[in-house]
C-alpha cells in the first residue's frame, strides 16, 4: 500500500481498485473485501468507497461482475489523467468549477465560502473541498503553495480550456466529448442540475474520503508487520508473505522489487552504502544489490530442507547482487550452519517485523541498514543477522535528536538568563546540566543545524569557534517549518505509489 504520500495516492489508490477488476473479473463483494484488506479499511467504509466510485462513473456493475467504465479503462491504457477529471466533472458539483476558482491562489477556507455562497452548498468544513483538491492535485492540475494556499498548474488549465463549466440554477446534458467521457444516464433521464447529481457529495460522512488519506508510518508499519508474522505462519501464503517481505523493506528505504516466479529471486533490493572519509569509489559503487529469498511455513520453524539453496547463489550471479538473504519464521538448526557458510544471511520475520516497528518510531538513514548485510568492511554475513549495529545506531539517532532539542532549549535559556553569552561550550555545559553528555563538537554541529537557513530556528553574532547564538523562533515555529519542510518531500517523493508485482 501507499508507504507514504498525500493527495498523489488518490490516483495509484484507484488504479489499483480497477486493475482488480480488470484483471480478475471480480463481484462488487469481493473487490470491495480485496480493498478493504490491502488498505486495512472496514468493511463498512471499504463499501461506501467502491459504491462512491462506481456512482461517480469509474466502475460498471452488473449482478455479478464489476468491471472499468470504459473511461476508466481508457484511462488505465494512456494514464491521462484528464480522463480521470474530466468523468469526475462530468458527475459531480464543483469539480471543473473549483479549479476555474484556483487560478489565483485560495486556501480551502476561502473554496469553501465560494462553494456555500456561490453554489449552494452548506458545507461547515472544508472536508468537501479537500477531497476535491486532492483529486485535482493527484492528477497535477493544482500545486500546493506557501501559506496552504492553491493554484492551478499549467496543465490544469490546459484542461480548463477543454471543458464546460456550469453554474448554478443552470439546467443542461453534460458533454466533454473532447476528453471521451460522457456522464451515465441518471435516475431521471440524463439531464440533470449542474455537472453532478445529489448535491456533488462525496461520501456524506466527512470522516472518510473518497479514498483513504495516507496512513501515518505507524499505522503502516503495523500493517506491514501484522502480515509478516501472519503470513510467514501460513504455507498457503507464500505469494501474501512475499509482498509483505517487500513492503518491509520499502518501508525501511529500500527500492525493493517482487519479481517471484520461475527462476526469479523473490524480492530484489537496491541499497545505498555507509559512507566512509577518503573513499574514492565511483558514484555508482555507492548502491549496492540484495536478493532476498522469502519463505513461509505452516505450524513450525523454516529448517534446511525447505530452502533450495543452489537457487539463492543462482539468483545472485543473475542480478549481480553482492549480498543474499533469506526471511522466514523462525529459522532454525542446520539452516544457519549452511547460511553462515555460504554468506547468505538468515533473517526471522518476526525480527523484520520488529524492524520496521523500530524504523516508524525512529526512522534511521539507508546506509544504516547496511548491517543487515555486510560487516563493517562491505564482506557479506552468514548465518543469523546481527542486529547490534542497528540497534547501536538507533539509541545515537535518538541521542542526537535529543541534542538537538536541547540545544534549541539551552540557547533560549542561557539568553533569558542574561548571565552569559551562548557559546557551544556554554551550551555544552547547560546540556550537561540537564542529563545529555556530548562532545563539543558534536553540540557545535547541532547549533549550527539550527543556524541553517533553512531551519532559522537561531540566530548568531560572530564568527566560529566563538559564536554567539540567540533564539529567534519559537519551538512551535521551529516545529511547523520543519513540518512544511516534509510537506514538500512528502510532495516530491515516489515512495507513495502504490508498488506492483512488476516493479
Amino acid at each position: 500500500m501507499p508507504l507514504a504520500g498525500g493527495a498523489e495516492s488518490y490516483l495509484s489508490t484507484l488504479a489499483w481498485i480497477l486493475r482488480q477488476c480488470e484483471a480478475r473479473n471480480r463481484s462488487v463483494s469481493s473487490v470491495v473485501e480485496l480493498y478493504g484488506q490491502h488498505y486495512a479499511q472496514n468493511e463498512n467504509v471499504a463499501a461506501q468507497h467502491v459504491r462512491v466510485l462506481r456512482k461517480y462513473g469509474f466502475l460498471d456493475v452488473d449482478a455479478k461482475h464489476c468491471a472499468p467504465s470504459a473511461p476508466a479503462a481508457r484511462w488505465l491504457k494512456t494514464e491521462g489523467a484528464e480522463i480521470v477529471i474530466g468523468t469526475l466533472h462530468a458527475n459531480v458539483k464543483f469539480i471543473g468549477e473549483l479549479l476555474n476558482e484556483v487560478r489565483q491562489p485560495r486556501t480551502r477556507e476561502e473554496l469553501r465560502g465560494t462553494a456555500n455562497h456561490t453554489f449552494g452548498f452548506s458545507w461547515q468544513k472544508d472536508s468537501q473541498v479537500a477531497y476535491r483538491l486532492n483529486w485535482l492535485r493527484s492528477a497535477g492540475f493544482v500545486q500546493l503553495l506557501e501559506g496552504w494556499r492553491y493554484q492551478a498548474t499549467d496543465a490544469g488549465l490546459a484542461f480548463l480550456d477543454r471543458i464546460k463549466l456550469y453554474w448554478p440554477n443552470e439546467v443542461t446534458t453534460v458533454s466533454v466529448d473532447d476528453l471521451g467521457v460522457a456522464p451515465p444516464a441518471r435516475e431521471g433521464g440524463s439531464v440533470h442540475e449542474g455537472n453532478g447529481a445529489e448535491g456533488g457529495e462525496l461520501p456524506t460522512d466527512e470522516s472518510h474520503p473518497i479514498l483513504p488519506e495516507p496512513k501515518s508510518p505507524r499505522t503502516q508499519a503495523t500493517d506491514i508487520a501484522q502480515r509478516l508474522i501472519q503470513c510467514a505462519n501460513d504455507g498457503a501464503k507464500h505469494k501474501e508473505f512475499e509482498e509483505a517481505v517487500r513492503d518491509a523493506f520499502a518501508f525501511l528505504g529500500f527500492g525493493a522489487q517482487l519479481l517471484s516466479g520461475a527462476g526469479q529471486t523473490d524480492v530484489l533490493l537496491s541499497g545505498v552504502r555507509r559512507t566512509v572519509d577518503g573513499d574514492d569509489r565511483s558514484a555508482n559503487r555507492w548502491r549496492f544489490k540484495a536478493v532476498v529469498d522469502a519463505k513461509a511455513v505452516s505450524k513450525g520453524k523454516l529448517t534446511s530442507g525447505q530452502v533450495t539453496w543452489p537457487a539463492i547463489e543462482k539468483h545472485r550471479k543473475l542480478h549481480q547482487a553482492e549480498y543474499a538473504l533469506l526471511a522466514g519464521p523462525e529459522p532454525s538448526g542446520q539452516l544457519l550452519d549452511f547460511a553462515a557458510s555460504s554468506k547468505i544471511g538468515v533473517l526471522a520475520a518476526e525480527l523484520l517485523a520488529e524492524l520496521v516497528a523500530n524504523h516508524a518510531r525512529v526512522p534511521l538513514p539507508l546506509p544504516e541498514y547496511q548491517a543487515l548485510f555486510a560487516d563493517e568492511n562491505d564482506q557479506p554475513r552468514g548465518g543469523t543477522v546481527d542486529l547490534g549495529p542497528i540497534e547501536a545506531a538507533r539509541t545515537e539517532h535518538e541521542h542526537r535528536r535529543g541534542l538537538l532539542v536541547g540545544a534549541c532549549r539551552a540557547v533560549s535559556n542561557v539568553a533569558e538568563s542574561g548571565s552569559a553569552t551562548a557559546t557551544a561550550q556554554v551550551v555544552q555545559f547547560a546540556l550537561s546540566q540537564n542529563g545529555i553528555t556530548s562532545r563539543l563538537g558534536d553540540v557545535d554541529a547541532a547549533l549550527e543545524l539550527l543556524a541553517n537557513p533553512w531551519l532559522d530556528a537561531i540566530g548568531f553574532r560572530g564568527e566560529r569557534p566563538n559564536r554567539d547564538y540567540v533564539p529567534i523562533a519559537a519551538p512551535r515555529v521551529v516545529a511547523a517549518r520543519l513540518r512544511w519542510l516534509a510537506d514538500a518531500f512528502d510532495e516530491a517523493g515516489d515512495a507513495s505509489a502504490e508498488p506492483s508485482s512488476s516493479d
